[in-house]
Protein backbone atom coordinates (compact mmCIF):
# COMPACT_ATOMS: atom_id res chain seq x y z
CA UNK A 1 0.00 0.00 0.00
CA UNK A 2 1.08 3.32 -0.96
CA UNK A 3 0.85 6.58 1.72
CA UNK A 4 2.50 10.23 1.65
CA UNK A 5 5.16 11.17 3.93
CA UNK A 6 4.39 14.35 5.72
CA UNK A 7 6.68 14.79 8.52
CA UNK A 8 9.43 14.08 8.98
CA UNK A 9 11.43 15.27 6.05
CA UNK A 10 13.20 12.81 4.28
CA UNK A 11 16.21 13.85 2.06
CA UNK A 12 18.00 11.85 -0.42
CA UNK A 13 21.45 12.68 -1.86
CA UNK A 14 22.48 10.67 -4.87
CA UNK A 15 25.98 10.84 -5.90
CA UNK A 16 27.78 9.42 -9.03
CA UNK A 17 30.27 7.26 -7.99
CA UNK A 18 34.02 8.67 -9.34
CA UNK A 19 32.27 10.44 -12.19
CA UNK A 20 34.65 12.07 -14.72
CA UNK A 21 36.26 8.00 -14.71
CA UNK A 22 32.67 6.22 -14.74
CA UNK A 23 31.60 8.91 -18.05
CA UNK A 24 34.76 7.88 -19.42
CA UNK A 25 34.54 4.10 -19.00
CA UNK A 26 30.80 4.28 -20.47
CA UNK A 27 32.29 4.33 -24.25
CA UNK A 28 35.49 2.39 -23.27
CA UNK A 29 35.11 -0.53 -21.29
CA UNK A 30 38.72 -1.87 -21.47
CA UNK A 31 38.63 0.77 -18.32
CA UNK A 32 36.56 -0.91 -16.35
CA UNK A 33 38.62 -2.02 -12.91
CA UNK A 34 41.72 -0.01 -14.32
CA UNK A 35 43.54 2.58 -12.82
CA UNK A 36 42.27 5.83 -14.03
CA UNK A 37 43.19 9.19 -13.60
CA UNK A 38 41.78 12.46 -15.29
CA UNK A 39 43.89 15.73 -15.68
CA UNK A 40 42.90 19.70 -15.22
CA UNK A 41 43.37 22.14 -18.52
CA UNK A 42 46.88 21.61 -20.08
CA UNK A 43 47.03 18.50 -18.30
CA UNK A 44 48.73 20.05 -15.55
CA UNK A 45 47.12 18.24 -12.18
CA UNK A 46 44.74 15.00 -11.30
CA UNK A 47 41.39 16.55 -11.02
CA UNK A 48 39.77 12.87 -11.09
CA UNK A 49 40.69 9.34 -9.94
CA UNK A 50 39.20 5.95 -10.01
CA UNK A 51 39.09 3.57 -7.03
CA UNK A 52 41.79 2.00 -8.22
CA UNK A 53 43.94 4.58 -8.60
CA UNK A 54 43.36 6.47 -5.10
CA UNK A 55 44.29 2.97 -4.13
CA UNK A 56 48.02 3.57 -5.62
CA UNK A 57 48.18 6.77 -2.92
CA UNK A 58 47.44 9.45 -6.39
CA UNK A 59 45.86 12.22 -4.71
CA UNK A 60 43.44 14.94 -5.91
CA UNK A 61 46.00 18.43 -7.53
CA UNK A 62 48.67 16.75 -7.69
CA UNK A 63 51.11 18.01 -10.42
CA UNK A 64 51.31 15.20 -13.29
CA UNK A 65 54.63 15.49 -13.29
CA UNK A 66 55.53 14.08 -10.28
CA UNK A 67 53.59 11.29 -10.65
CA UNK A 68 54.56 10.29 -14.26
CA UNK A 69 56.56 7.36 -13.67
CA UNK A 70 53.98 6.04 -10.90
CA UNK A 71 51.30 6.35 -14.21
CA UNK A 72 54.16 4.30 -15.98
CA UNK A 73 54.65 1.38 -13.67
CA UNK A 74 51.09 0.95 -12.86
CA UNK A 75 49.74 1.31 -16.32
CA UNK A 76 47.10 4.09 -15.25
CA UNK A 77 44.97 5.30 -17.88
CA UNK A 78 45.89 8.95 -17.89
CA UNK A 79 43.29 11.29 -19.54
CA UNK A 80 42.53 14.67 -20.45
CA UNK A 81 39.67 16.39 -19.21
CA UNK A 82 36.43 16.17 -21.59
CA UNK A 83 34.15 18.57 -20.01
CA UNK A 84 31.58 18.13 -23.11
CA UNK A 85 30.90 14.87 -22.25
CA UNK A 86 31.05 14.80 -18.46
CA UNK A 87 28.44 17.78 -18.84
CA UNK A 88 26.35 15.89 -20.97
CA UNK A 89 25.91 12.35 -19.11
CA UNK A 90 25.64 14.99 -16.46
CA UNK A 91 21.97 16.33 -17.87
CA UNK A 92 21.11 12.72 -18.25
CA UNK A 93 21.60 11.72 -14.58
CA UNK A 94 20.05 15.16 -13.93
CA UNK A 95 16.69 14.19 -15.95
CA UNK A 96 16.43 10.70 -14.58
CA UNK A 97 16.46 11.99 -11.08
CA UNK A 98 13.76 14.39 -12.08
CA UNK A 99 11.56 11.68 -13.37
CA UNK A 100 11.55 9.94 -9.32
CA UNK A 101 11.34 13.41 -7.53
CA UNK A 102 10.27 17.06 -8.87
CA UNK A 103 11.54 18.22 -5.68
CA UNK A 104 15.24 18.29 -6.83
CA UNK A 105 18.49 20.52 -5.94
CA UNK A 106 21.53 19.97 -8.55
CA UNK A 107 24.21 20.49 -6.07
CA UNK A 108 27.01 20.03 -8.71
CA UNK A 109 27.87 18.18 -11.71
CA UNK A 110 27.69 15.02 -10.01
CA UNK A 111 25.10 15.14 -6.73
CA UNK A 112 21.80 16.24 -6.70
CA UNK A 113 19.43 16.14 -3.20
CA UNK A 114 15.68 14.75 -3.69
CA UNK A 115 13.20 15.64 -0.76
CA UNK A 116 11.58 12.25 -1.10
CA UNK A 117 8.48 12.96 1.11
CA UNK A 118 6.71 14.88 -0.78
CA UNK A 119 6.05 12.04 -3.03
CA UNK A 120 4.36 8.57 -2.36
CA UNK A 121 6.33 5.43 -1.86
CA UNK A 122 5.43 1.89 -0.23
CA UNK A 123 9.78 2.03 1.04
CA UNK A 124 12.18 4.49 1.23
CA UNK A 125 14.97 1.91 0.67
CA UNK A 126 13.30 0.28 -2.20
CA UNK A 127 12.63 3.50 -4.07
CA UNK A 128 16.20 4.04 -3.36
CA UNK A 129 17.57 1.23 -5.22
CA UNK A 130 14.87 1.51 -8.27
CA UNK A 131 16.13 5.13 -8.71
CA UNK A 132 20.14 3.76 -8.80
CA UNK A 133 19.10 0.51 -10.59
CA UNK A 134 17.19 2.81 -13.30
CA UNK A 135 20.40 5.09 -13.37
CA UNK A 136 22.63 2.60 -14.31
CA UNK A 137 20.32 0.90 -16.65
CA UNK A 138 19.21 4.29 -18.33
CA UNK A 139 22.39 6.06 -18.32
CA UNK A 140 25.52 3.78 -17.34
CA UNK A 141 26.65 5.92 -14.40
CA UNK A 142 26.90 3.88 -10.24
CA UNK A 143 25.82 5.69 -7.82
CA UNK A 144 25.92 6.47 -4.33
CA UNK A 145 22.43 7.62 -2.19
CA UNK A 146 22.22 8.70 1.72
CA UNK A 147 18.96 9.19 2.98
CA UNK A 148 18.50 11.21 6.25
CA UNK A 149 15.90 13.68 7.41
CA UNK A 150 18.30 16.30 7.05
CA UNK A 151 20.16 17.34 4.19
CA UNK A 152 23.74 17.48 6.10
CA UNK A 153 23.24 14.08 7.41
CA UNK A 154 21.89 13.06 4.07
CA UNK A 155 25.80 14.21 2.87
CA UNK A 156 27.11 12.44 5.82
CA UNK A 157 25.02 9.04 4.90
CA UNK A 158 26.47 9.40 1.05
CA UNK A 159 29.91 9.69 2.42
CA UNK A 160 29.22 6.43 4.39
CA UNK A 161 27.91 4.81 1.73
CA UNK A 162 31.05 5.15 -0.37
CA UNK A 163 33.28 4.71 2.33
CA UNK A 164 32.05 2.78 4.73
CA UNK A 165 30.48 -0.71 3.86
CA UNK A 166 29.18 -1.11 7.29
CA UNK A 167 26.57 1.63 7.10
CA UNK A 168 25.68 0.49 3.75
CA UNK A 169 23.96 -2.03 1.63
CA UNK A 170 24.11 -2.25 -2.39
CA UNK A 171 25.44 1.33 -1.87
CA UNK A 172 22.72 2.77 -0.33
CA UNK A 173 23.18 4.54 3.77
CA UNK A 174 19.82 5.02 5.39
CA UNK A 175 20.32 7.12 8.79
CA UNK A 176 16.90 7.58 9.75
CA UNK A 177 16.79 5.15 12.72
CA UNK A 178 18.32 7.17 15.79
CA UNK A 179 20.14 4.37 16.61
CA UNK A 180 22.37 4.07 13.32
CA UNK A 181 23.12 7.65 12.81
CA UNK A 182 24.56 7.89 16.48
CA UNK A 183 26.60 4.68 15.57
CA UNK A 184 27.51 6.26 11.90
CA UNK A 185 28.10 10.14 13.77
CA UNK A 186 31.21 8.22 15.84
CA UNK A 187 32.71 6.38 12.52
CA UNK A 188 32.71 10.31 10.31
CA UNK A 189 35.67 12.02 10.91
CA UNK A 190 34.83 16.00 11.99
CA UNK A 191 36.60 17.23 8.64
CA UNK A 192 34.40 15.41 6.42
CA UNK A 193 31.15 16.87 7.81
CA UNK A 194 29.39 19.10 5.02
CA UNK A 195 30.29 22.39 5.55
CA UNK A 196 32.86 22.04 8.04
CA UNK A 197 36.43 23.58 6.15
CA UNK A 198 40.35 22.44 6.67
CA UNK A 199 40.76 25.22 8.81
CA UNK A 200 37.66 24.77 10.83
CA UNK A 201 38.58 20.96 10.78
CA UNK A 202 41.81 21.55 12.82
CA UNK A 203 40.63 24.12 15.27
CA UNK A 204 38.00 21.50 15.65
CA UNK A 205 40.57 18.74 16.33
CA UNK A 206 42.74 21.08 18.70
CA UNK A 207 39.24 21.13 21.24
CA UNK A 208 39.54 17.18 21.41
CA UNK A 209 36.35 17.34 18.64
CA UNK A 210 37.92 14.52 16.59
CA UNK A 211 34.00 13.02 15.17
CA UNK A 212 31.03 14.08 14.22
CA UNK A 213 29.57 12.49 17.65
CA UNK A 214 32.30 14.61 19.40
CA UNK A 215 30.74 18.01 17.38
CA UNK A 216 26.90 16.89 18.39
CA UNK A 217 28.06 16.55 21.97
CA UNK A 218 29.69 20.10 22.20
CA UNK A 219 28.11 23.43 23.40
CA UNK A 220 26.15 24.80 20.93
CA UNK A 221 26.17 28.25 21.72
CA UNK A 222 30.06 28.17 22.53
CA UNK A 223 30.26 26.82 18.77
CA UNK A 224 28.35 29.77 17.69
CA UNK A 225 30.25 31.99 19.45
CA UNK A 226 33.74 30.30 18.67
CA UNK A 227 32.45 29.96 14.77
CA UNK A 228 29.13 31.30 13.41
CA UNK A 229 25.71 30.69 13.15
CA UNK A 230 26.65 28.48 10.46
CA UNK A 231 28.24 25.97 12.79
CA UNK A 232 25.36 26.00 14.95
CA UNK A 233 22.97 24.75 11.78
CA UNK A 234 25.73 21.87 11.05
CA UNK A 235 25.24 20.53 14.58
CA UNK A 236 21.16 20.80 14.71
CA UNK A 237 21.45 19.36 11.12
CA UNK A 238 23.25 16.36 12.79
CA UNK A 239 21.26 16.42 15.23
CA UNK A 240 18.41 15.68 13.70
CA UNK A 241 16.34 19.22 13.06
CA UNK A 242 16.15 20.05 9.56
CA UNK A 243 17.45 24.15 9.13
CA UNK A 244 18.62 24.09 5.86
CA UNK A 245 15.92 23.76 2.59
CA UNK A 246 15.61 22.68 -0.68
CA UNK A 247 17.13 25.58 -3.07
CA UNK A 248 15.69 24.61 -6.33
CA UNK A 249 17.84 27.34 -8.00
CA UNK A 250 21.06 28.35 -6.98
CA UNK A 251 21.43 32.30 -7.70
CA UNK A 252 24.80 32.38 -9.32
CA UNK A 253 26.58 35.91 -8.41
CA UNK A 254 29.41 35.39 -11.15
CA UNK A 255 30.17 33.48 -14.21
CA UNK A 256 34.01 33.13 -15.03
CA UNK A 257 35.63 31.38 -18.27
CA UNK A 258 39.16 31.13 -17.88
CA UNK A 259 42.42 28.79 -18.71
CA UNK A 260 45.73 28.73 -19.00
CA UNK A 261 47.26 29.01 -22.00
CA UNK A 262 48.79 25.68 -24.16
CA UNK A 263 52.08 27.59 -23.98
CA UNK A 264 52.90 31.21 -22.67
CA UNK A 265 51.86 34.08 -24.77
CA UNK A 266 53.98 37.57 -25.46
CA UNK A 267 51.79 39.37 -28.36
CA UNK A 268 48.64 41.74 -27.72
CA UNK A 269 47.11 39.78 -30.71
CA UNK A 270 47.26 36.04 -28.95
CA UNK A 271 46.10 37.50 -25.43
CA UNK A 272 43.32 39.75 -27.24
CA UNK A 273 41.76 36.45 -29.12
CA UNK A 274 41.91 34.82 -25.92
CA UNK A 275 40.09 37.28 -24.40
CA UNK A 276 37.32 37.36 -26.56
CA UNK A 277 36.83 33.45 -26.86
CA UNK A 278 36.61 33.43 -23.18
CA UNK A 279 34.03 36.66 -23.14
CA UNK A 280 32.13 34.93 -25.82
CA UNK A 281 32.04 31.46 -23.91
CA UNK A 282 30.93 33.26 -20.93
CA UNK A 283 28.18 35.24 -22.53
CA UNK A 284 26.93 31.87 -24.15
CA UNK A 285 26.75 30.48 -20.39
CA UNK A 286 25.03 33.44 -19.39
CA UNK A 287 22.37 33.71 -22.56
CA UNK A 288 21.94 29.57 -21.41
CA UNK A 289 21.21 30.50 -18.26
CA UNK A 290 19.27 33.54 -18.99
CA UNK A 291 20.87 35.80 -16.91
CA UNK A 292 22.52 39.08 -17.86
CA UNK A 293 25.49 40.99 -16.37
CA UNK A 294 26.26 44.55 -14.56
CA UNK A 295 29.95 44.41 -14.66
CA UNK A 296 32.45 42.63 -15.79
CA UNK A 297 36.33 41.99 -14.73
CA UNK A 298 38.99 41.04 -17.01
CA UNK A 299 42.30 40.08 -15.59
CA UNK A 300 45.75 38.45 -17.24
CA UNK A 301 48.92 37.18 -15.12
CA UNK A 302 52.31 35.41 -15.85
CA UNK A 303 53.42 31.79 -14.95
CA UNK A 304 52.98 31.33 -10.81
CA UNK A 305 56.27 30.04 -11.04
CA UNK A 306 58.24 32.49 -12.50
CA UNK A 307 58.86 35.17 -9.64
CA UNK A 308 61.50 36.64 -11.07
CA UNK A 309 58.91 38.22 -14.11
CA UNK A 310 55.41 38.05 -12.50
CA UNK A 311 53.09 40.11 -13.33
CA UNK A 312 49.12 40.16 -12.44
CA UNK A 313 46.35 42.46 -13.55
CA UNK A 314 43.18 42.87 -13.03
CA UNK A 315 40.13 45.75 -14.44
CA UNK A 316 36.44 46.12 -13.37
CA UNK A 317 33.90 48.11 -15.47
CA UNK A 318 30.49 48.51 -14.69
CA UNK A 319 28.27 48.27 -17.99
CA UNK A 320 25.96 51.34 -18.41
CA UNK A 321 23.20 48.44 -18.74
CA UNK A 322 22.94 44.65 -18.17
CA UNK A 323 23.93 42.59 -21.15
CA UNK A 324 25.09 39.33 -22.13
CA UNK A 325 25.55 39.95 -25.94
CA UNK A 326 28.85 38.13 -26.86
CA UNK A 327 30.03 41.17 -28.88
CA UNK A 328 29.51 44.21 -26.89
CA UNK A 329 31.20 42.45 -23.63
CA UNK A 330 34.13 41.30 -26.54
CA UNK A 331 34.73 44.85 -27.23
CA UNK A 332 34.60 45.88 -23.86
CA UNK A 333 37.09 42.85 -22.46
CA UNK A 334 39.41 44.06 -25.34
CA UNK A 335 39.83 48.02 -24.15
CA UNK A 336 40.65 46.86 -20.88
CA UNK A 337 42.71 44.35 -21.80
CA UNK A 338 44.86 47.51 -23.97
CA UNK A 339 45.24 48.80 -20.12
CA UNK A 340 46.48 46.39 -18.77
CA UNK A 341 48.66 44.63 -21.52
CA UNK A 342 52.38 44.64 -21.00
CA UNK A 343 54.49 43.81 -23.60
CA UNK A 344 57.54 42.50 -22.00
CA UNK A 345 55.98 39.46 -19.44
CA UNK A 346 55.08 35.92 -20.95
CA UNK A 347 51.42 35.47 -19.88
CA UNK A 348 50.34 31.59 -18.79
CA UNK A 349 46.38 32.64 -18.08
CA UNK A 350 43.75 35.50 -18.75
CA UNK A 351 39.75 35.14 -18.27
CA UNK A 352 36.56 36.74 -17.71
CA UNK A 353 34.02 37.15 -14.53
CA UNK A 354 30.77 38.27 -15.37
CA UNK A 355 29.54 39.84 -12.46
CA UNK A 356 26.12 41.29 -10.69
CA UNK A 357 24.12 38.88 -12.94
CA UNK A 358 20.43 39.59 -12.95
CA UNK A 359 17.67 37.72 -14.60
CA UNK A 360 17.68 38.34 -18.40
CA UNK A 361 14.77 40.90 -18.63
CA UNK A 362 13.72 43.82 -19.72
CA UNK A 363 15.15 47.20 -17.57
CA UNK A 364 14.12 50.52 -17.69
CA UNK A 365 15.74 52.85 -20.50
CA UNK A 366 18.16 55.25 -20.17
CA UNK A 367 16.57 58.82 -22.21
CA UNK A 368 20.84 60.20 -22.71
CA UNK A 369 21.91 56.30 -23.65
CA UNK A 370 20.85 55.76 -27.31
CA UNK A 371 22.85 52.16 -27.54
CA UNK A 372 20.70 49.79 -24.89
CA UNK A 373 19.25 46.61 -26.72
CA UNK A 374 21.53 43.55 -27.12
CA UNK A 375 21.76 42.08 -30.53
CA UNK A 376 19.20 39.83 -28.93
CA UNK A 377 18.37 37.98 -32.47
CA UNK A 378 21.86 37.75 -33.33
CA UNK A 379 22.61 35.92 -30.52
CA UNK A 380 19.72 33.77 -30.51
CA UNK A 381 20.40 32.60 -34.09
CA UNK A 382 24.69 32.17 -33.18
CA UNK A 383 22.94 29.69 -30.12
CA UNK A 384 20.95 28.01 -32.54
CA UNK A 385 23.36 27.04 -35.19
CA UNK A 386 26.21 25.96 -32.67
CA UNK A 387 23.75 23.83 -30.53
CA UNK A 388 23.09 22.04 -33.90
CA UNK A 389 26.29 21.69 -35.70
CA UNK A 390 28.65 21.89 -32.86
CA UNK A 391 30.14 24.46 -30.44
CA UNK A 392 32.32 27.07 -31.55
CA UNK A 393 30.71 26.26 -35.47
CA UNK A 394 30.09 30.11 -35.68
CA UNK A 395 32.27 32.70 -33.31
CA UNK A 396 33.57 36.19 -33.58
CA UNK A 397 36.19 36.86 -36.05
CA UNK A 398 38.35 38.82 -32.93
CA UNK A 399 38.57 35.24 -31.57
CA UNK A 400 40.87 34.36 -34.39
CA UNK A 401 41.29 31.61 -36.65
CA UNK A 402 43.83 29.63 -35.86
CA UNK A 403 44.62 30.38 -32.33
CA UNK A 404 48.56 29.24 -30.70
CA UNK A 405 47.46 29.66 -27.04
CA UNK A 406 44.54 26.83 -27.40
CA UNK A 407 44.32 24.66 -24.11
CA UNK A 408 47.02 21.72 -24.83
CA UNK A 409 44.70 18.08 -24.19
CA UNK A 410 47.08 15.54 -25.78
CA UNK A 411 45.08 12.84 -23.77
CA UNK A 412 41.45 13.45 -24.44
CA UNK A 413 38.84 11.32 -25.44
CA UNK A 414 36.29 11.69 -27.96
CA UNK A 415 32.87 13.51 -27.34
CA UNK A 416 31.19 11.33 -27.76
CA UNK A 417 27.82 12.48 -27.07
CA UNK A 418 28.26 16.04 -28.34
CA UNK A 419 30.05 16.14 -31.77
CA UNK A 420 28.82 14.32 -34.53
CA UNK A 421 32.21 13.26 -36.16
CA UNK A 422 33.26 11.57 -32.81
CA UNK A 423 29.92 9.21 -32.50
CA UNK A 424 31.17 5.63 -31.31
CA UNK A 425 31.25 3.47 -34.13
CA UNK A 426 30.01 -0.52 -34.47
CA UNK A 427 31.21 -2.45 -37.22
CA UNK A 428 29.36 -5.92 -38.09
CA UNK A 429 31.76 -8.76 -38.49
Amino acid sequence: MLFMHSDPVIFALVDCNNFYASCERLFNPKLNNQPVIILSSNDGCVIARSNEAKALGIQMSQPYFQIEQLCRKNKVHVLSSNFALYGDISHRVMTVLHSFCPDIEIYSIDEAFLRLDTIAFSDVKSYAIKIKNTLMKQVGIPVSIGIAHTKTLAKAASILAKKNHRFSKDSICDLQDNCVKNEALQALPVGDIWGVGKQSAWQLQMMKINTASDLCAADIHFLKKRFSVMMKRIVMELQGTSCLTLEEIHEKKNITCSRSFGKSITTFSDLSQAISHYAARACEKARAEKVKARSIIVYIRTGLFNKAKFYSQSELVQLLYPSNDAVHITQIAVKLLKKMYQPSFQYKKAGIILCDLMPARPVQSDLFFAHQEDNEKIMQILDRINHRFGSHHIFLASEGMRPNWIVKSTKKSPCYTTNWDELKRVIAN
